[in-house]
């Protein structure tokens, strides 16, 4: 299992570096307009004339001055992009935790993303293109602590949810069309989108950085962000008619690892009430130590002072995470403050947040993160067992005493079953991966977590940008079907957004997704510590996987399930 967690961290730096990016300009980085610009003021005399001449304002006023968004086609949802929520970590504010926003005079037109943060750059991916990826014609900036944010017109105190993006903490933007918020508005719910610094600007640390600072700690910057705009919502979400004091955070792939984070972080505690993990949990999960973090900072230093680095273009220190001493460079450490222990240890302590959570995968996460039993992948390589011969004794040499109680839950007599039983265990041991995450949740407190697992296939051009790949479901989530597909998209996958939407608006209002036209999701339950998840397949219906497979998982798993 040590083998399989090195890989699943390696990877997921790896596999979305080229993807799910969208830098943009307009409100963030720029200075504010006195009047909104042409385009907004367009699109609002347009809405308008359709709404029989009435015209909504939408200027607000949050903290550091005034802004102003735009309208939907339909009249019926505000959207504000690029509002900043704190300082500029430029300059001296380099490797330093987030600032207070700077205030501005006027109203500033918020209508355009802001630059995402700096990475590497980026381009089509295997499944990761159109929707999933970046018009990178602006470059990057550090510049880049901006949010946005969707609301329906007549909103008064609504649901918020705040969605924290992936890529594998070296790469990503709130931009991507794939994150767009405006059909999960119209479900009633106020919908924001953050950057946060990623790569060597997110999780530098070093002796002289942590000397620097009040706390004695670095590192962590990344999830400093994320409760600065947390904070910022607290403060500023009313104005929008959002509801401070309910809001639910959401993130897929490293965006679910982030969203885990925050919730076992006391520094988080009391900003949100419910959390979504989609494609990542950390059960598993162990962390460096605030000190082994430094050591490998001072290396990447190389002799030079803190003031010499911060003199550094932005570029030349993004070339600095290139080296091999910054391999492990988007990895959170254990200061004591805002990661206090290992994701696990800190739920059974009873340390966690309790929120309220909902917990998944998909089954193209197997493809990405590794093959149960051979640890094959789409990128780091490496052969599945072809043969019923091969198969059992792969089961035999990697299971050990266990090989006999998981071949006859997972069987492969002939050539032509192995196939089979290798994608039937890789599906399970996702479902049992989540029922560790509940179960560990569970000891940390009485909030509910409910499990799922997203099987429906997305359409697609080409088979790898086709089927219930890693990032598939959040479309489904939003209820946001790109024009990227519109020849694609079916009745059955706008039945599947309908209702998983559904759950996200319920989940977000009342901190269980449950709620008319929907079917019902079983909570875990730790008595009866079952099996049961929810499948978004192209049915929705609820799954309890028993017999001897469920045996095979809790002995396999052991004190993880006891």
């Amino acid at each position: 299992m040590n083998g399989k967690r090195k890989l699943c961290a390696a990877l997921l730096s790896l596999c979305l570096s080229a993807a799910l990016l969208f830098s943009l300009s307009g409100c963030g980085g720029s200075a504010p307009d006195a009047e909104p610009d042409g385009e907004s003021g367009a699109v609002e005399e347009t809405v308008a004339e359709e709404n029989g001449g009435e015209v909504t304002d939408t200027e607000l006023s949050v903290t550091g001055g005034t802004v102003s968004g735009t309208l939907n086609d339909a009249g019926s949802v505000k959207i504000y992009k690029g509002i900043p929520y704190a300082a500029a970590p430029v300059g001296e504010l380099r490797w330093k935790s987030p600032q207070p926003v700077e205030s501005w005079e006027g109203v500033r037109a918020c209508t355009e993303y802001s630059a995402a943060a700096v990475q590497p750059e980026q381009g089509p991916f295997l499944m990761w293109t159109d929707e999933f990826i970046i018009d990178t014609s602006k470059g990057y900036s550090e510049d880049c602590l901006y949010l946005n944010v969707w609301t329906p017109v007549d909103a008064e105190n609504a649901p918020v949810v705040m969605y924290i993006h992936g890529g594998g903490n070296t790469s990503g933007g709130a931009s991507c069309d794939v994150y767009d918020g405006e059909q999960l508005a119209q479900k009633g719910v106020v919908y924001v989108t953050i950057n946060y610094r990623v790569g060597i600007f997110g999780f530098l640390a070093s002796t002289e950085l942590s000397a620097e600072s009040a706390d004695g700690v670095s590192g962590n910057y990344a999830i400093q962000d994320q409760i600065a705009a947390l904070r910022w919502v607290k403060d500023n979400i009313s104005a929008f008619g959002g509801n401070p004091d309910n809001v639910t955070i959401a993130g897929q792939s490293a965006g679910s690892l982030n969203v885990n984070m925050l919730t076992v972080c006391p520094e988080a505690a009391g900003l949100f009430r419910n959390a979504v993990t989609m494609s990542y949990n950390l059960i598993q999960t162990t962390f460096p130590t605030l000190e082994e973090k430094e050591a490998e900072g001072d290396a990447i230093f190389a002799g030079r002072t803190l003031d010499e680095m911060r003199t550094l273009s932005q570029d030349e220190v993004q070339a600095l995470s290139g080296s091999d001493l910054a391999s492990g460079m988007a990895t959170y450490n254990i200061d004591g403050k805002y990661v206090i222990g290992d994701y696990r240890d800190t739920l059974t302590a009873k340390q966690g947040n309790d929120v309220n959570v909902i917990s998944g995968m998909v089954t193209g996460d197997t493809g990405l993160f590794g093959s149960f039993l051979s640890g094959a992948s789409m990128l780091a390589g490496g052969d599945e067992p072809e043969t019923a011969e091969e198969y059992q004794a792969l089961a035999k040499e990697r299971l050990g005493d266990l090989s006999e109680l998981f071949l006859t839950a997972y069987p492969a007599e002939t050539d032509e079953d192995v196939a089979a039983a290798l994608e039937r265990s890789n599906f399970d041991d996702a479902v049992a991966l989540q029922e560790c995450n509940a179960r560990a949740r569970a000891e940390n407190g009485s909030a509910k977590t409910y499990v799922y697992m997203f099987t429906h296939g997305m359409p697609g051009n080409d088979p790898v940008s086709t089927g219930a790949f890693h990032t598939a479901d959040v479309p489904y989530w939003l209820n946001h079907f790109s024009e990227a597909r519109k020849e694609l998209w079916t009745d059955t996958d706008y039945a599947v957004g309908d209702a998983m939407s559904d759950f996200l608006a319920n989940f977000a209002n009342s901190g269980d997704p449950n709620g008319d036209g929907v079917p019902a999701w079983t909570p875990y339950d730790a008595e009866s510590n079952a099996f049961t998840y929810m499948e978004l397949g192209d049915t929705i219906s609820e799954q309890v996987m028993d017999g001897s497979r469920a045996e095979f998982w809790r002995a396999w798993y052991g004190n993880l399930l006891a």
